[in-house]
């Protein structure tokens, strides 16, 4: 497919690139793993004939998405039964938008970019049949748009899990305190219970579950 649009800044749209590197390293004590993903995608997108009241295929019209994303994690075994894990990570996006405008019959772009940056520090401590884990998260969104600037959040959770099997039955609960610069405080909750029958062939359970996920920038605007 090769997109009609005239402009040359859109000549390349007909062709989708990316690549991916990984590297994983390991010792006794330390885990490492870096990852780092570009893409750039282009679709084309049907117009809306208002005519025939029914989208049809366009050309001209198109959606570009390029994306970079970068993650290092490192996991550190600091004791027998004690391991530290931090994540940090990095995703930056600029996705392109071409469509007709069937009111005023012309062409119009839409075009935003944006980068979400993550943090991450969790803890987990082993012992007899379970186990506890806890830590901390930090993310913050940016977001630009036309006449949008700089539009923003940050999000920081508290989170605790303790797992514990005891005889045949495996008991499970936590929590998550999350604080959202824009949507306040949200304290969310999950406890199950499962249990094994005919030599574990069959896990019966229930979970009793509250949840909160504050929408991102992007999809605010």
């Amino acid at each position: 497919h090769l997109s009609a649009a005239k402009d040359e800044s859109e000549k390349d749209l007909h062709v989708n690139k990316g690549f991916t590197v990984n590297h994983q390293f390991y010792t006794e004590h330390i885990e490492s793993e870096t990852l780092f993903k570009y893409t750039n995608a282009h679709t084309y997108v049907d117009t809306y004939d208002s005519t025939e009241e029914k989208p049809v295929d366009d050309d001209d019209a198109y959606g570009k998405n390029i994306q970079t994303f970068f993650k290092q994690r490192l996991l550190a075994k600091v004791a027998d039964q004690r391991s530290i894990e931090f994540n940090v990570s990095f995703s930056k996006y600029d996705k392109k938008n071409k469509y007709f405008d069937s009111n005023s019959f012309v062409y119009e772009h839409v075009n935003f970019e944006g980068d979400t940056f993550e943090t991450e520090l969790k803890v987990k401590e082993d012992f007899l049949d379970g186990n506890i884990i806890y830590g901390l998260t930090q993310a913050k969104d940016t977001y630009i748009s036309g006449t949008i600037n700089n539009k923003g959040q940050v999000m920081t959770d508290a989170f605790f899990n303790h797992f514990q099997k005891i005889w045949e039955y495996k008991f499970q609960y936590g929590a998550r305190l999350t604080s959202n610069d824009q949507f306040g405080d949200h304290l969310v909750y999950k406890t199950s219970l499962e249990r094994g029958f005919f030599s574990k062939t069959l896990n019966i359970g229930a979970t009793v579950a509250t949840g909160f996920k504050a929408p991102s920038i992007y999809q605010q605007f």
